[in-house]
C-alpha cells in the first residue's frame, strides 16, 4: 500500500516529471483551506492514471455544495479514483472529475424539488371570523413532527419556504431567529387565518437555497403596519417595508416572549424611532406590545412608567398616544382627543403580559393577555 502525500502536513504543490500511477490499493491524501481557497496540488508532466483512495481534509471554513479545488494538473489523464472521503457538508457530497483534476462537493438534491414538508396546524384560536393576511408566529424545533435542522441545505434557513395546503404559491415569511441548536421563530403571513387553518413549511430544494426577497422586504407585515420592531440583542430594526428603525440608549439586553428582549432601569433608558408622519395617527388604530413589571418597579404614587408614547409634553390634542403603567400597577391608555381609560388590574406582577391599546373611532379599549378590560 501506498500514500500519495502532497502537502505532508500544509498546503502544498508536489510536481512529477515522469508519469503517476496510483495503484488499486494506493491511498492519495489531499488538504483544501476552504476559508483561504486554496489546496494541495500534484502538478504530473506525464499520464497520471487515476485510483485507489482518495481522502480530503480541511483546515479551515465551512464547506458547502458548490465548493471545488483542483488538486491535479496533469497534461493527460485514466481512470479515476474507487473511494472518497471527505470532512462533511450540509446535505452534498465529493466527487472527483478526472478531466480536470478537480473535487467538487455536490448537492445530494435535484433542482426544483423540496425533500422534506411538515404541516402545521393553528389551533385554539377562540374568536370567530377570518383574518386577512394575519403574521402568525411560528415555532420551529425538534418538537415539529417532521421537522430537523439537519436535512436543510443552508446553516440559516434561507431554504425555508412555506405555502397553503394544496397551494403552490410561497406565501410571505421572515425569519425572526434561527437556532439550530433551539428553537427557530418565523412570522408567516396567513391569507385567511382561522382557527384550524394550517400551511405546509418546506425545505430541501436544491434550487431555492437563496432566501426569497420577501423575507427581507417587509412584504409580511401588510395591512397597515406603520412599525414592528423584533429586539435582536439592542437592535430594534423596523420589519415593515418603512424603515422606522428605532434606537437605545443604553438599555440592556435581555430574554424576551418571542427571541430577544430589552430591560430598562424606569429611569431614563428608552428606546426611540425618529419622528415621522406615519406614527400622525388620528383613530382606528392599535399599539401592542409585550412588557414584564416585577413588583419592585412598581411606579411610587402620583408617578407613572411609561411603555410607548408618541406625544408632545401635556398635550394630546396633536394626534398622540400614551400608554403607561400607574403606581396602583394599572394601565392607562390615552390618545387625542378624548380616549382617557384605565384597566384597573395589577399587572406588575413580574409576568409577561400582552397589551393592545386601540383607539376605534371617539372610544377606546384596553385587551391584556387577548382580553378586553
Amino acid at each position: 500500500e501506498a500514500e500519495l502525500v502532497p502537502g505532508d502536513g500544509g498546503i502544498g504543490t508536489l510536481t512529477i516529471s515522469n508519469a503517476l500511477n496510483l495503484a488499486a490499493d494506493s491511498i492519495t491524501r489531499v488538504e483544501i483551506d476552504r476559508a483561504a481557497g486554496t489546496c494541495d496540488v500534484v502538478v504530473c508532466r506525464g499520464r497520471a492514471s487515476y485510483g485507489g483512495s482518495l481522502i480530503i481534509s480541511n483546515l479551515a471554513g465551512t464547506l458547502a455544495a458548490g465548493d471545488r479545488f483542483r488538486i491535479f494538473d496533469a497534461a493527460s489523464r485514466t481512470g479515476t479514483f474507487a473511494q472518497i472521503s471527505g470532512p462533511p457538508a450540509r446535505q452534498a457530497h465529493w466527487i472527483f472529475d478526472p478531466t480536470n483534476g478537480e473535487v467538487r462537493l455536490v448537492s445530494d438534491f435535484v433542482p426544483g424539488t423540496a425533500r422534506y414538508e411538515a404541516r402545521i396546524e393553528f389551533t385554539n384560536y377562540p374568536h370567530a371570523g377570518t383574518l386577512t393576511n394575519f403574521p402568525a408566529l411560528v415555532r420551529l424545533g425538534n418538537h415539529v413532527p417532521g421537522f430537523d435542522y439537519n436535512s436543510f441545505l443552508t446553516a440559516d434557513g434561507s431554504d425555508l419556504r412555506f405555502r397553503r395546503p394544496g397551494d403552490t404559491n410561497l406565501l410571505n415569511h421572515e425569519i425572526d431567529r434561527w437556532d439550530e441548536a433551539g428553537e427557530s421563530l418565523v412570522w408567516v403571513q396567513i391569507p385567511a387565518f382561522s382557527n384550524g387553518c394550517a400551511v405546509i413549511a418546506s425545505w430541501g430544494d436544491a434550487g431555492a437555497t437563496n432566501p426569497p426577497a420577501h423575507t427581507t422586504n417587509g412584504a409580511t407585515w401588510t395591512e397597515g403596519y406603520v412599525g414592528v420592531w423584533h429586539v435582536r440583542g439592542t437592535s430594534l430594526s423596523d420589519a415593515t417595508a418603512r424603515g422606522h428603525d428605532a434606537f437605545t440608549n443604553s438599555a440592556a439586553a435581555g430574554g424576551g416572549i418571542t427571541a430577544d428582549g430589552l430591560a430598562f432601569d424606569g429611569v431614563a433608558q428608552q428606546a426611540r424611532a425618529a419622528v415621522h408622519a406615519d406614527f400622525n395617527l388620528r383613530s382606528n388604530f392599535a399599539v401592542q406590545c409585550w412588557f414584564k413589571v416585577p413588583a419592585a418597579y412598581k411606579p411610587s404614587v402620583g408617578n407613572y412608567r411609561t411603555l410607548t408614547a408618541k406625544e408632545l409634553p401635556a398635550d394630546f390634542n396633536n394626534r398622540n398616544w400614551w400608554l403607561g403603567i400607574r403606581s396602583e400597577g394599572w394601565l392607562q391608555w390615552k390618545s387625542s382627543p378624548g380616549v382617557d381609560i384605565t384597566n384597573r388590574i395589577d399587572l406588575c406582577d413580574g409576568q409577561w403580559h400582552h397589551v393592545a391599546a386601540i383607539h376605534a373611532g371617539a372610544a377606546g379599549r384596553l385587551y391584556v393577555d387577548g382580553v378586553e378590560r
